[in-house]
């Protein structure tokens, strides 16, 4: 599991960041239900992620937000 920087901003900015991709492709994410904070799915574009959070997306990538 990665560590990422990432408190205190929004998702889709951060999962963007991850995947490599756009704004648009993490909002995609969002909306199909492939993004858990917490082992809780997210579709909220504006959720903002604290410090200690574990963001998965899709099965398989895990990260920790510092």
């Amino acid at each position: 599991m990665k560590n990422v920087l990432g408190a205190h901003q929004k998702a889709t900015s951060v999962i963007a960041g991850i995947i490599e991709g756009s704004n648009t492709e993490a909002k995609r994410l969002l909306d199909q239900g492939a993004v858990k904070v917490n082992n809780i799915v997210i579709k909220d574009f504006g959720y903002e992620l604290k410090e200690g959070d574990i963001l998965q997306i899709g099965p398989k990538t895990f990260v920790k937000i510092k």
